[in-house]
């Protein structure tokens, strides 16, 4: 198997947790995706798992070398897209991460005109009450409440939240908000991502329709 193979399938057993469910994935055998990982880390004489007879888990050598895989076969990826004439049309898996009621709320109608937009696009959909490392969890896009802190990754901007949670039933007079003047200030809402200029066209068009349709909702602004 040659690396680019074996990078594929080191980042196929990471993301999915095993090597039976990263052999289902990519059509293969067991024992040949056990055998190129294997490969692997004795040509770089490093342990990139931990095997249990239950589970597997990547080191973090195994967490970082996985990153750069990623990086380096949507490179690839992207270098063929546009070699072939067919930048303009997304495909590949892009993976998200919004809180969970948010996610669900206003990440999810996004998603749904996105993959409507581009058939070719598959999606993994993370929505979890915490903060999660985009860049050691292969993360695409992340959706942020809050002020950022200082880091390497790319925000835009989408709008601002106090108790979106219930704002559609403040709206229709359901509910109505009490003690207005001592609630705490407004959060800003953030589309995040780390590739900076160089995002692949997944990520662009995802990100270009999340901006477009997050600052449009008169709920986050």
């Amino acid at each position: 198997m040659d690396r680019l193979q074996a990078m594929t399938t080191f980042v196929a057993v990471v993301d999915s947790g095993g090597f039976a469910s990263a052999a289902r994935k990519l059509n293969l055998s067991p024992p040949v995706v056990t055998r190129a990982v294997a490969e692997l880390e004795e040509r770089l004489g490093l342990r990139l798992l931990t095997r249990t007879t239950r589970v597997v888990r990547v080191t973090d050598a195994g967490a970082r070398f996985a990153e750069d895989c990623r990086r380096i076969l949507a490179d690839i990826d992207e270098a063929e897209t546009v070699a072939t004439g067919t930048h303009a049309a997304p495909r590949g898996t892009l993976t998200l991460t919004a809180p969970v009621l948010f996610g669900h709320l206003y990440v999810t109608p996004v998603l749904v005109r996105y993959l409507q937009h581009y058939p070719e696009v598959d999606a993994q959909c993370l929505f979890l009450d915490r903060v999660v490392n985009v860049v050691e969890e292969g993360i695409d896009v992340a959706v942020r409440i809050g002020e950022l802190p200082d880091s390497s990754l790319q925000a835009v901007r989408v709008g601002r939240v106090r108790s979106y949670q219930v704002a559609a039933h403040v709206r229709s007079g359901a509910l109505q908000v009490l003690l207005e003047d001592f609630e705490p200030a407004p959060l800003p809402v953030h589309v995040v991502h780390h590739e900076g200029r160089r995002a692949t066209q997944k990520v662009r068009a995802f990100i270009d329709l999340a901006v477009d349709m997050l600052r449009e909702d008169p709920a986050l602004q």
